[in-house]
């Protein structure tokens, strides 16, 4: 029994040791596979967070390439823009108008792009649009004549390739067409009655010219007489009884009733491109010369050297501004004569003397026309563009935009316009109101000079007799200011502080004054009230009031700058500044900037004791504040435009890329995104302020462009030697 006991005994703890065994091996198992797993999902994290890693680093990458591939994009995309806008600049100033139309359409932003068009686009864009209502047909070759036949209802055009052609103006058909003449157009003129038309028959090799009346109801030949050399008809007397011709050597008087001649001998230099005939007077006036106008008396012998005008009297000796076309006003009281530098000169008829000059046209006037009932002007020439103008004030009141090359001729057919010229089509143009860019022509006589005052609401005119304060962009004379032989007559400011307005007078070696504009005309003595004394020998270069009119500012070549509170007038403040020329203050009146020899600086008038920000400018001319009044800007003679934060220091600042080109005036758009330029040449160089890409060249006239100002979005006015233009769209 025991030995079996025994047995069961030791077999029994065999099988608990074996199942204590199992057991452990069981949980070894366990914690194997558990560490396996947990292994394999430290490796599966792992591998994930690297996975994840390395897709945020291609993503990194992606994104930044997108980034950059935008970035180039985008500046790919205003290098265009820039590129396109000089071109479109230069083509307009050439008269380029389809050109200019397509490479404005180049620019029209694709669905989700940044729209780049900025003020320059939308200029020109109103520049080029056309206001053509219809075309009434086309006519071969150049020298195009167009007339309205008295009675308003048909219009006669004539060509040089010997074509004439008739139209309905109702209907706008053609009437009839043919060959009436050899090739080689001089003229094209209608009797006052509209019963016939005269044109020229140049037969080849002859040594006279045939001179053609033609029957206006059936186009039927009536009368054909000689006239000596190679001349053509451009005037008839007011009662259709005289034909005036020119050649090249002489004018020839033809009567209408039996084709008597009488001929008056030029000299060879004469060069007769243009003629007008008196309605009123026995007088007629031809170009002579490239300078001259030959005042003739049409009942005696011409004496040529006798009745001479100088058209170059008004620009000096060294004008080279040729006679292109002359036209007397209907009541004959005045005469208007177009220039090849795009001016209209006003004289006046009885006293032989130029009265007025009307800037509008960059480059030569080729014809002018009366309106039907005398109170409007029409010009037309090289420019893509054609200018109505109230008459005799000369105020731009119309434009006609769109015009296609040069313009040859122009007649009114009520309220519409029938140009023709180098598109060799005859089309209708219906008038818009001005806008675009407009000419203030109502100056003084003798005119010196303009410039745009710091509330941009107004402008001032130099004259010979006196300065004028004008509204912009109207042009209005608000006020008269006598020329002061004391005084500098440049030295007035405007400000819109007080009623009338204030004017500040700088006395030479004398005193500063400020007064109400209703004051200026009368005596006043340096003692008066008002007048606060200044250094002996003093040489001011510019006085300026701060918008509000609280402040003014001296800028003195001798004694540096002065800044004057008006009420009551007294000195606040003074800086040194050698030769101290040009002064302006920012829009809020808070800070002033000036330049002097060589130096831009810029006060803080907020402080107590305002410390000048300096920067070197060799031959800085000139400066502006942005409109925030948080940046400054300068030009200089030798082609620099830079951009300074104001505050910052000595910062280096942005130079505005440029070709070579002196610059006298400079101006920041309401919005901050575009830099103009005046420059001595008579250009507007427009840049983007973000990009410093330059956008191109306006061509505003031919003298120096002394200031530049966005008086709004969407106006830049522009004033220089020629006088004021303001720009818009």
């Amino acid at each position: 029994m025991s030995a079996v006991s025994g047995s069961r005994t030791q077999v029994g703890r065999r099988s608990g040791s074996g199942r204590a065994g199992g057991a452990l091996v069981w949980v070894l198992g366990v914690l194997a596979i558990v560490a396996a797993l947990g292994l394999g999902i430290g490796w599966m994290v792992r591998d994930h967070r690297l996975t994840l890693a390395a897709a945020k680093a291609r993503e990194t990458s992606a994104r930044s390439a997108m980034e950059q591939a935008q970035a180039e994009e985008a500046a790919a995309r205003a290098d265009l823009y820039a590129g396109d806008m000089a071109l479109a600049l230069a083509a307009h100033a050439n008269g380029e108008s389809p050109r200019v139309r397509s490479i404005l359409g180049r620019q029209a932003p694709a669905r989700g792009k940044r729209d780049l068009r900025g003020w320059e686009w939308h200029f020109l864009e109103g520049q080029v649009r056309s206001d053509a209502v219809g075309v009434l047909g086309s006519l071969a070759g150049e020298g195009q004549r167009v007339v309205v036949v008295p009675g308003g209802r048909r219009v006669l055009g004539a060509d040089n390739a010997g074509s004439v052609v008739e139209w309905d103006l109702e209907s706008g058909k053609e009437i009839r067409r043919g060959t009436l003449r050899a090739p080689g157009l001089s003229g094209l003129e209608v009797a006052p009655d509209g019963s016939w038309f005269v044109i020229n028959h140049r037969v080849p090799g002859a040594t006279n010219t045939l001179v053609q009346f033609i029957d206006l109801a059936g186009w039927a030949t009536n009368r054909v007489w000689a006239a000596p050399g190679m001349v053509g008809p451009r005037a008839v007397s007011a009662d259709g009884t005289t034909v005036w011709l020119t050649g090249r050597e002489s004018l020839v008087e033809l009567s209408v009733a039996n084709g008597s001649v009488r001929e008056i001998p030029l000299p060879v230099q004469t060069r007769p491109a243009a003629l007008a005939l008196s309605p009123v007077a026995p007088w007629l006036v031809v170009s002579h010369g490239p300078r001259a106008l030959a005042w003739i008396p049409t009942d005696g012998p011409a004496d040529l050297s006798v009745r001479r005008w100088e058209t170059g009297a008004m620009d000096g000796a060294d004008s080279e501004a040729e006679v292109t076309c002359l036209r007397f006003s209907p009541d004959g009281r005045w005469l208007l004569s177009g220039l090849s530098d795009g001016r209209v000169l006003v004289w006046d008829a009885e006293q032989r003397a130029m009265v007025s000059t009307w800037p509008g046209h960059a480059t030569s006037v080729l014809a002018i026309r009366f309106g039907k009932d005398d109170s409007q002007v029409v010009t037309v020439g090289r420019d893509a563009f054609g200018l109505v103008r109230e008459f005799p004030s000369g105020r731009e009141v119309a434009r006609v935009r769109g015009l296609e090359g040069f313009s040859q001729d122009v007649a009114w057919a009520g309220d519409e316009l029938v140009v023709v010229g180098s598109a060799a089509e005859v089309r209708r143009w219906r008038p818009q109101a001005a806008r675009g860019w407009q000419s203030l022509t109502n100056g003084p006589a003798g005119m010196l000079g303009a410039a745009l005052l710091p509330d941009g609401g107004h402008a001032l005119v130099s004259g010979a007799d006196g300065v004028q304060v004008w509204t912009l962009p109207a042009g209005e004379v608000i006020r008269a200011l006598p020329t002061d032989a004391d005084a500098l007559a440049s030295a007035f400011a405007y400000s819109t502080n007080a009623p009338a307005g204030l004017a500040a007078r700088y006395w030479v070696g004398g005193r500063i004054g400020v007064r109400s504009l209703e004051l200026e005309g009368k005596t006043t003595t340096v003692e008066e009230p008002g007048w606060v004394p200044v250094p002996r020998f003093s040489g001011s270069a510019d006085l300026t009031f701060d918008a509000a009119g609280r402040q003014l500012a001296v800028a003195d070549t001798a004694n540096g700058v002065r800044v004057y509170g008006v009420e009551p007038l007294a000195l606040k403040h003074r800086f040194e500044m050698p030769l101290a020329r040009s002064v302006v203050f920012s829009a809020d009146g808070r800070r002033l900037a000036a330049v002097g020899e060589g130096r831009l600086a810029v006060w803080d008038l907020g402080r107590p004791e305002p410390m000048a920000q300096e920067h070197v400018l060799p031959q800085v001319q000139a400066t502006a504040f942005s409109p925030a009044g948080d940046r400054v800007l300068a030009v200089t003679l030798d082609g620099r435009v830079s951009i300074f934060p104001v505050g910052g220091g000595k910062d280096a600042g942005t130079t505005l890329a440029s070709v070579p080109r002196a610059y006298l005036s400079v101006g920041m758009s309401v919005d901050g995104s575009r830099v103009a330029a005046g420059s001595v040449d008579g250009g507007v160089v427009l840049w983007d302020a973000k990009t410093r890409r330059e956008l191109g060249v306006l061509r505003v006239g031919s003298t120096p462009v002394y200031a530049v100002r966005f008086t709004d979005a969407r106006t830049l006015v522009v004033a220089s030697g020629d006088g004021v233009r303001v720009l818009s769209y």
